[in-house]
C-alpha cells in the first residue's frame, strides 16, 4: 500500500535523524521527530498540543523575539544558546527557526531544528558572550529593536542598576540631541551603524549622556557579528578617561580581526562536521540496516534490534535476513532490484525472531562510493502495524457511513479536489433524477451540467458555485424547472488543516416552504384581527373611561348644584332679614338712649338689672354683631356661587369664560385639602396670574382638568411630606418666614406672591403649588401648575395619560382622571397636555388652549 503525501511528510519528519519539531502560530506542537522527543525526554502522546514555551521555560527575552520576528516577516533565523555545565563538560546548544507555509502563502508556524553542538563550538559563538566578562570597556549588543543586551561596564558606564533600564533603547537616546560637530544624534546614529553594517566594522568617537544628565565622550566601535541570519552589531565603549594607548588599541583590533578570521573558518568546518552527524543512522528511531553486495548485513541500528530481536552479530549469519520475510522471494526480489540501481519501496508482513508477524513499511536505496560503484544497500523499515490497524477500522467506518448516508433524507454528494466522486449516496441520485450508477463515472464538472440543467435560474446558482473558496461554505434555496425547491449546504473536509474536497447536501423543501406559505398568510390574517381587537379594546376603553368620568363628574356637579340651591335659600333669607334687624336695632337703641337723656334716674329695679346685662356693651356691640352676620351670610353666599361656577351644570355648550375665575373655583373646593392637618402643614399656592382674555371652551370640564391635576398635585406633595421630603419643623420655620401669607395655614388667603415665585421650589421647605398663566400668542393661552414633590420617574412618565394607569394604593386612584383630561385638552379643546418632571425636583403639568372655538384644529363645536 503506497503512502499519501500527507503520510509521507509526517514519517520523514517523525523518522528524520535529527531534533526537530512542528509548531502552529501559537507555538503548539504538531508534530516531532523521535529524535527531538529521545533528547528532551518526552513521549509522542504527551507533548502534541502543549506549547514550547512550557517544555522550554529559560528562554531568554531575545530568543523569544526571534521566534516573533520569524512569524511576523517569514524569514528564518538561527543562535546558540547560552552554555551549560555537567559532568561531560560545556554543552551549546544550536537553533534553528524556520517558518512554514499554508496553502494561500500564509505563515501556519514554525519548523525548529535543535542541535546540540561540540565543545570546539564555543569558539564560534564567543563573541556573543566575551563581552560579559570584559571590565574596563561598556560591551553592548545592538539589532534593529535596540539593545538587548550589555556587560556590568556598560551599565556602570551610563549609570544604570540593571539591564532592564537600557534594554529596547538606541544609542541616540543615551546621547544629548546633537554632538559636538552640530549634526543631530539620531541621524549621525544611523550613518555609523549603516557604515558598520556594510563594511563589518566602524570607530568613531561619540558623546553621551548619563542617566544623571552628565556628558562623556568615548571611543565607540560597532563590529557586525555572525551570530544569526539577522543583522547584529557589538557596541564597544571606551571612555577617555581610561582609554588606552594607540599601540594598545591597534595590538586589540589586530588580535580581533586574526581572532575573528580563525573562528569563521572553523564555523565553515564545524557546520560540515554537524551536517554529517546530523545524518547519522544510530539515533533514528526506524530499523535500518546496511548490507554488503553478498546481502549480508555489515550494520543494524538499536531500532532495529528493537524491532525485529536481533543483534547484527545473530543477523550476519546465512539466511538471517531471508527469515524475516515470510515469503523469502521477496526478500530475493528486494535485493536484486536494489543492487540492480533502483529503489524498493513496499508495505508488506515480517516477523521477529519469536514469529510474530506484523506490518512494516520498507524502503531500501542503493548505497555507492565516490567513484559512483555500487558497494552495498540501505534499508529502513517501519513499523506500522498500528497504522494499519486504524485503516481497517477507518474501512470498518466508512462502511457504516455508507450505509448511515443510505439511510438519510438528504441527498449527499462528496468529491475531492480534482472533482473526483467519492460519495453519492441513493437519495442524491433519487432527488436530481440521475441514474446512480452513472454517477460515479462521471466527475463534477459533468453532474454539475446535469444538475444545473434542472433549475430555473442555472447562472446565478453556476456563479455562486466557481466563485466557492476551498475554505467557503455555501447555503442556497434552489428552485427546479418542475417546481420542486432544494435546500443546498456544502462545507469543506479538512485533515490536518489541510482541504481535501467539499461535501455538498440537498434537501426537497417544497412542501416545506408551501406550509410556511400558508402559515404566514395565516399569522398576517391573526396579526390583522388582533390589531383591530386591540384598537376597539382601545377605544371601548376611552369610552369606558368618559363614561365613568362624566357620570362621576355629573353626579359630583348634581351635588354641588343642589347643596349650593339649598344652602342659596336659607342664606339669602338671613341675609335679607338682616339689614331690617339692623334698622329695627338702630331704632331701639336711638329709643333706648332717649329714654337715658329723659328719665336720668331710673327705678332701682331697672337701674340693677342694665347693670346685670352690662347695658352699655350690649348697645356698643350688638351692630358689631349684625354686621359680622353680614359679613358671614356674605361669605356663604360667595362659596354658593363659586360652588355653581364649578359645577357649570347649566354650562354644557361652549363659552367665553375667565379662566382664573375656574381656576380660584377649584382651589375654593379643594380648600379643605389645602389646610393644615395633624401630620401635614398644608400646601402653600403661589400664583402668576397673566393678563389673559376670555377663552372659548367647555367651563365644566376644563375646571374638571384643573380639579384633576391639582389633586395630583397634592397627593404628590402629601406622599413627599411622609417620605421625609420636608420635616415639621423646617416647614414651620418657613411658614414663620413667609411675610405675605398674613393668616395662619388653617385660615390664609390665596395671594400673588412674585418674590417667592421667582425662587426654584428646592429652596422652600414645605409643599408649594405654583399656577402660571400666560398668553403664548394672539391664538393660545397656557397654564402650568408645578408642585415641588418627589417627582415622577421617566418610565412612568410614558404612562401617566394611558386609561386606567395608576400608581396609587387601590381604592385611592382610578387611572381615569389624567387620560380623561388628556382627552378633554387635546380632543375637546384642540390643546395639549403634557407632563415635564425630574426626580427629587417636582412636577409640572402645561395646558395650552386656544382662544377661540375656531382656532380648535378642526375640533366639532
Amino acid at each position: 500500500m503506497s503512502l499519501n503525501y500527507e503520510q509521507q511528510h509526517r514519517l520523514f519528519v517523525e523518522m528524520a535523524p535529527v531534533s526537530i519539531a512542528m509548531l502552529d502560530r501559537e507555538l503548539r506542537y504538531l508534530l516531532t521527530s523521535q529524535r527531538w522527543l529521545t533528547e528532551n525526554q518526552l513521549e509522542s502522546h504527551s507533548i502534541i498540543g502543549k506549547y514550547h514555551y512550557d517544555l522550554f521555560p529559560d528562554l531568554s527575552v531575545y530568543q523569544k523575539e526571534i521566534y516573533r520576528r520569524c512569524l511576523a516577516t517569514g524569514q528564518a533565523a538561527t543562535y546558540t544558546e547560552e552554555p551549560s555545565v555537567s559532568r561531560v563538560g560545556t554543552t551549546w546548544v544550536k537553533w534553528q527557526i524556520q517558518p512554514w507555509l499554508e496553502v494561500k502563502g500564509e505563515v501556519g508556524g514554525l519548523i525548529a531544528f535543535r542541535e546540540v553542538v561540540s565543545q570546539i563550538d564555543k569558539k564560534i559563538d564567543r563573541r556573543w558572550h566575551q563581552f560579559q566578562g570584559a571590565e574596563r570597556d561598556g560591551q553592548l549588543l545592538l539589532d534593529h529593536t535596540g539593545l538587548f543586551d550589555c556587560n556590568p561596564a556598560a551599565l556602570e558606564a551610563f549609570g544604570f542598576s540593571s539591564k532592564a533600564e537600557i534594554l529596547g533603547k538606541h544609542l541616540s537616546e543615551l546621547s544629548p540631541m546633537f554632538q559636538p560637530s552640530g549634526h543631530g544624534s539620531a541621524s549621525l546614529a544611523q550613518d555609523r551603524i549603516r557604515s558598520a553594517l556594510e563594511n563589518s566594522y566602524t570607530r568613531f568617537e561619540w558623546v553621551f549622556s548619563r542617566v544623571d544628565r552628565v556628558e562623556f565622550t568615548a571611543d565607540v566601535e560597532l563590529t557586525a557579528l555572525p551570530i544569526d541570519s539577522h543583522q547584529v552589531l557589538q557596541v564597544t565603549i571606551r571612555d577617555h578617561s581610561s582609554q588606552p594607548s594607540r599601540a594598545e588599541l591597534e595590538s586589540m583590533l589586530e588580535e580581533q580581526t586574526t581572532q575573528l578570521q580563525a573562528e569563521v573558518n572553523e564555523r565553515v568546518a564545524v557546520e560540515t562536521s554537524l551536517f554529517q552527524i546530523g545524518t547519522a543512522l544510530e539515533s533514528a528511531s526506524d530499523a535500518i540496516s546496511i548490507v554488503d553486495l553478498n546481502g549480508v548485513p555489515t550494520y543494524i541500528n538499536q531500532a532495529f534490534c528493537n524491532l525485529f530481536g536481533y543483534q547484527l552479530s545473530e543477523m550476519q549469519m546465512t539466511g538471517a535476513l531471508r527469515s524475516l520475510f515470510p515469503n523469502p522471494d521477496i526478500a530475493d526480489a528486494m535485493f536484486r532490484v536494489v543492487i540492480g540501481g533502483r529503489s524498493w519501496h513496499d508495505e508488506l508482513e515480517m516477523r521477529d525472531r519469536w514469529g510474530k508477524t506484523f506490518y512494516v513499511g520498507v524502503s531500501a536505496d542503493t548505497i555507492r562510493d565516490q567513484t559512483g560503484a555500487i558497494t552495498g544497500s540501505v534499508g529502513i523499515y517501519t513499523n506500522i502495524s498500528d497504522r494499519v490497524a486504524v485503516e481497517k477500522e477507518i474501512d470498518r467506518t466508512l462502511s457504516l457511513l455508507s450505509t448511515t448516508l443510505e439511510s438519510t433524507a438528504d441527498g449527499v454528494f462528496v468529491v475531492d479536489n480534482q472533482g473526483k466522486t467519492l460519495i453519492c449516496n441513493q437519495k442524491f441520485a433519487e432527488l436530481w433524477r440521475i441514474p446512480k450508477a452513472s454517477i460515479a463515472d462521471q466527475d463534477d464538472l459533468e453532474i454539475s451540467r446535469l444538475m444545473l440543467a434542472q433549475l430555473e435560474a442555472p447562472n446565478t446558482y453556476s456563479t455562486r458555485a466557481n466563485e466557492l473558496h476551498p475554505d467557503d461554505e455555501s447555503y442556497d434555496i434552489l428552485r427546479l424547472i418542475d417546481g420542486r425547491v432544494f435546500e443546498g449546504h456544502s462545507q469543506p473536509q479538512r485533515i490536518g488543516g489541510v482541504s481535501v474536497g467539499r461535501v455538498w447536501s440537498f434537501r426537497d423543501i417544497t412542501r416545506r416552504l408551501a406550509d410556511e406559505e400558508a402559515l404566514r398568510a395565516s399569522e398576517a390574517n391573526f396579526r390583522e384581527q388582533a390589531q383591530k381587537l386591540e384598537q376597539a379594546l382601545y377605544k371601548l376603553q376611552s369610552t369606558q373611561s368618559q363614561l365613568v368620568q362624566t357620570e362621576k363628574m355629573s353626579g359630583l356637579g348634581q351635588l354641588v348644584a343642589g347643596v349650593a340651591h339649598e344652602v342659596n335659600n336659607p342664606v339669602n333669607f338671613i341675609h335679607g332679614n338682616l339689614s331690617y334687624a339692623e334698622e329695627y336695632t338702630e331704632k331701639i337703641l336711638n329709643l333706648l338712649e332717649m329714654y337715658q337723656q329723659h328719665q336720668t334716674t331710673p327705678v332701682p329695679e331697672i337701674e340693677a338689672y342694665a347693670e346685670e346685662i352690662d347695658l352699655d356693651y350690649v348697645i356698643k356691640d350688638l351692630p358689631k354683631l349684625i354686621s359680622s352676620m353680614k359679613v358671614g351670610t356674605d361669605r356663604i353666599q360667595k362659596i354658593v356661587l363659586n360652588l355653581r361656577n364649578f359645577s357649570r351644570m347649566d354650562e354644557s355648550d361652549i363659552k367665553s369664560i375667565d379662566i382664573h375665575e375656574g381656576i380660584d373655583n377649584t382651589l375654593m373646593i379643594l380648600q379643605s385639602r389645602l389646610k393644615a392637618k395633624p401630620h401635614f402643614p398644608g400646601v402653600k399656592i403661589f400664583k402668576h396670574y397673566g393678563d389673559l382674555p376670555k377663552i372659548e371652551c367647555y367651563p365644566g370640564q376644563l375646571n374638571q382638568v384643573f380639579m384633576n391635576v391639582i389633586t395630583n398635585s397634592i397627593d404628590a406633595l402629601e406622599e413627599a411630606y411622609a417620605v421625609g421630603r420636608w420635616s415639621e419643623a423646617e416647614s414651620l420655620q418657613q411658614l414663620a418666614k413667609d411675610k405675605t401669607h398674613r393668616n395662619s395655614p388653617n385660615d390664609r388667603d390665596i395671594s400673588e406672591n412674585h418674590e417667592i415665585f421667582s425662587t426654584p421650589f428646592p429652596q422652600f421647605s414645605m409643599p408649594c403649588i405654583r399656577i402660571v398663566t400666560q398668553v403664548i400668542d394672539s391664538n393660545r393661552v397656557s397654564i402650568a401648575i408645578s408642585d415641588n414633590g418627589q417627582g415622577i420617574p421617566v418610565q412612568i412618565q410614558q404612562r401617566l395619560f394611558d386609561p386606567f394607569f395608576t400608581t396609587k394604593p387601590v381604592g385611592k386612584g382610578t387611572g381615569l382622571g389624567l387620560s380623561i383630561s388628556y382627552q378633554i385638552i387635546a380632543e375637546r379643546h384642540g390643546g395639549l397636555l403634557k407632563c415635564n418632571s425630574t426626580v427629587g425636583e417636582g412636577t409640572e403639568f402645561w395646558i395650552e388652549i386656544p382662544t377661540h372655538a375656531s382656532n380648535q384644529n378642526g375640533v366639532v363645536t
